[in-house]
Parts: structure tokens; C-alpha cells; sequence
């Protein structure tokens, strides 16, 4: 009797087992699938976006080759080959109950899929929108209510879907924006004060330039340039002579509220690296260091002692940050220099990856354009006048 009982239990343990050998085989397969399933997705859609990259290729290349020239293309070139994918953007929200347009600005096709498209505009064109309108030159219309903005760069993409095949979308080719020479020319295309599809033409003033947000992080890789635009030219393309996005027009610097002479666009480079994961996740994860400091000068540097007059000198390390972590040194004594106190006596930071750093937005942009959250960087310091390096691992901007 003793023996049948343990033959009764071996036997419920071998169907314990096996139950318990399918469940994880059959919880690999499921895995395995829908991470092919995932992949092939993925796989798709990145050879239906090289197809669209593929064909507006072929379109500008015929455009050359009819003007017969390599060296651009005329301002009404550019315009009629870029003028459809270009749109006009209202933000819509309740106003007394109401939903009426609140602000309107600019954007342009960067992808399509099937009967999809994303558009791309700037983040404080569609900021708090119930709803959003998107309004071709031809005037058709769509409205959706899906939109992923980053505040650190002012990009936002808007989907839209359900696009007849009749309207032929085409995205613009981006450029590159590091390829960019000061007094190049460039073309503005947008909606200044409502006036549709409306074109300016000037050149880049200057390069490099970062600009101050309500976040505290400045957008940093920008492009200065002197083509006339207005409000409502926000998130509209910067192209260059080959009618490429060099730049999604952001800003202007103005006394008035109207354009006088400075305008300013987020860098195709920025804009490469933000949209396609705004697309893909909704979000855009920045590097981030956790330090907080000011440019060195000489006034700075006698007051420490050093012959180091350029690099980033690091005043606060903020706590639990990769700085922390890594061993960074803030400031240590306060002095007062042209009025304003500046805790000096922290590390001075000269160089990342073999980079010279001269001042902050030499690290920004250098982390803006090719590094990201989990990435390792050797920062080159100077402290107590020895010149050290430090490995540190970037955390995710908060």
C-alpha cells in the first residue's frame, strides 16, 4: 500500500512538472513572438520611412537636374517643392466654455506611414491644447488630439491619420545643420499673423547659440539667422538651398513682438535625435550631469589663483546626480566679482572625451548632439590647479 501511495505522488509531481515546462514554453513562444511580432513592426516601418527618404531624394535630384546646377536651387524652386508639406497649426482650447483657436503657428511633414502622418512643430505651438487643426495650402483640414512635445528643445510631433491617398503627402528631407557655414543661405517657410504659406530668404548669422527656457536648461545648437519671421512662424521649416530642414524656426529676439532682424530655429541635429522618439515612445530622455556653475574668465580665474581662464567652473554638484556620484567638487568661498558673488574654488572643467570645453554650452551641446542617459563620459578637470580626469555615467535629465 506504501508503494502505491509514492507512485501516486511520483505521478503528480510528473504532471506538476510537465504543466509547469509547457507554461514556460509556452510563455517563451508568446515572448518570442511578440518580440518578432515587435521587431518586424519596427523592421517595416524603418524601411517605409527609407522609402520616403528615398523618394524625396529621387524629387530633388530631379530638381537639380532640371535646373541643371549642383550648386541649389532658386528661392521659387525650393518654395514649389516644399510649399505642400508645409501647414498651419491652431491651438485649440476652452475658452468660457468655448473651444476656440488660442494661438496658431507653423509645421511640416516629417513622416508618413500608410495613411498617418507626423508633423513637426514647436512644443509652445500645441502647449495645452485640447484640440489640434492642421491645415494644408490647399486648405484641407484634419483634427486630432494626438501630440508629444519636449520642453528641453521646444520639438513636438502632432499625428494625423485617416489621410487620403489622393493628397500624395511628401516629408521634407532633413538636412544637416552641422554641415551649416555663417552667411549661407537659408529660406523660412511658415504662417506669419495667419498668412499662409508665406516665404522669407536670408542667411545664417551665426552658430551655435543656445537659448533660455521657463525649465531652467537652456536649447542649446541653435541657429541664428536674419530671414524675416513673425509670430506664427513658430515650428516651421529652416531650409537650406537644396530645400532641406536645416532648422525648425522657434524664436525671434524682439523689443516690439515683431521681427527685427534675429530670428532663431532648433538645429535638424536636435531635431534628428529628439522626433524619432517622440514618434516611437512619446518622450525624449536628456542626458544629464547634475552640476550647476558659470563660465570662467580672468576676473574669475585671478580671483583663484589660476592661469585657466576658459572652461566650466562648477559651483553646486546637486546631490544623488551622476556628478555626486562621480566625485565632482562644487564651490567652496564666496567672492564678489562686477557686482555679482560667485562661489568659486570647485572643479573647473576643461574638456569631455577629448573635446576642449571653453564654456557651458560646449558640454550641453556635445551631450545634446551624440550622448545619452547610461552613457559613459571622461571629463577633464582642473582642481587645486592639477589637471585629473573623471569617468562619469550620465543620468536621465529631470
Amino acid at each position: 500500500m506504501e508503494m502505491i501511495v509514492d507512485k501516486e505522488i511520483f505521478g503528480w509531481k510528473i504532471i506538476a512538472v510537465t504543466v509547469i515546462c509547457i507554461a514556460l514554453l509556452a510563455g517563451g513562444f508568446v515572448y518570442v513572438y511578440f518580440d518578432l511580432n515587435s521587431n518586424y513592426h519596427r523592421v517595416m516601418n524603418e524601411l517605409e520611412d527609407n522609402k520616403a527618404m528615398l523618394e524625396a531624394l529621387e524629387r530633388l535630384v530631379k530638381e537639380l537636374s532640371r535646373a541643371n546646377t549642383s550648386e541649389g536651387l532658386r528661392a521659387e524652386e525650393i518654395y514649389n517643392m516644399t510649399k505642400d508639406s508645409v501647414v498651419l497649426i491652431s491651438n485649440r482650447q476652452f475658452v468660457g466654455g468655448t473651444l476656440r483657436t488660442v494661438g496658431t503657428g507653423s509645421g511640416f511633414v516629417y513622416r508618413v506611414r500608410e495613411n498617418i502622418a507626423y508633423v513637426v512643430t514647436n512644443n509652445h505651438v500645441i502647449e495645452k491644447a485640447v484640440e489640434v487643426r492642421v491645415t494644408f495650402l490647399d486648405g484641407t483640414t484634419f483634427t486630432t488630439h494626438l501630440k508629444w512635445g519636449d520642453v528641453y528643445t521646444d520639438l513636438a510631433v502632432i499625428e494625423i491619420f485617416n489621410i487620403p491617398e489622393t493628397m500624395n503627402l511628401k516629408p521634407l528631407l532633413i538636412g544637416n545643420s552641422t554641415e551649416l557655414k555663417v552667411g549661407e543661405t537659408v529660406y523660412a517657410i511658415g504662417n506669419p499673423f495667419g498668412l499662409e504659406g508665406s516665404m522669407t530668404q536670408g542667411i545664417v548669422s551665426q552658430l551655435g547659440r543656445s537659448l533660455p527656457t521657463a525649465t531652467g536648461y537652456s536649447i542649446v545648437d541653435v541657429i541664428q539667422f536674419d530671414a524675416a519671421v513673425n509670430p506664427g512662424n513658430s515650428g516651421g521649416p529652416l531650409l537650406n538651398n537644396l530645400g532641406m530642414v536645416v532648422g525648425v524656426t522657434t524664436a525671434i529676439e524682439t523689443e516690439t513682438g515683431g521681427f527685427m532682424g534675429i530670428g532663431y530655429a532648433v538645429s535638424s541635429e536636435l531635431l534628428e535625435r529628439v522626433v524619432p522618439s517622440l514618434i516611437e515612445n512619446g518622450y525624449y530622455k536628456h542626458p544629464w550631469v547634475g552640476i550647476e556653475g558659470v563660465d570662467m574668465n580672468i576676473d574669475i580665474a585671478k580671483e583663484m589663483e589660476t592661469d585657466y581662464t576658459y572652461g566650466f567652473l562648477v559651483i553646486r554638484v546637486i546631490e544623488n546626480s551622476p556628478a555626486e556620484e562621480a566625485g565632482l567638487q562644487g564651490g567652496t568661498r564666496s567672492v564678489w566679482i562686477e557686482g555679482q558673488e560667485i562661489i568659486i574654488g570647485g572643479d573647473i572643467i576643461i574638456g569631455v572625451d577629448n573635446r576642449t570645453v571653453r564654456k557651458a554650452d560646449d558640454i550641453l551641446t556635445y551631450l545634446e548632439r551624440y550622448k545619452s542617459p547610461g552613457d559613459k563620459i571622461v571629463l577633464t578637470i582642473v582642481r587645486n590647479n592639477e589637471v585629473i580626469t573623471i569617468d562619469l555615467i550620465l543620468g536621465v535629465r529631470k
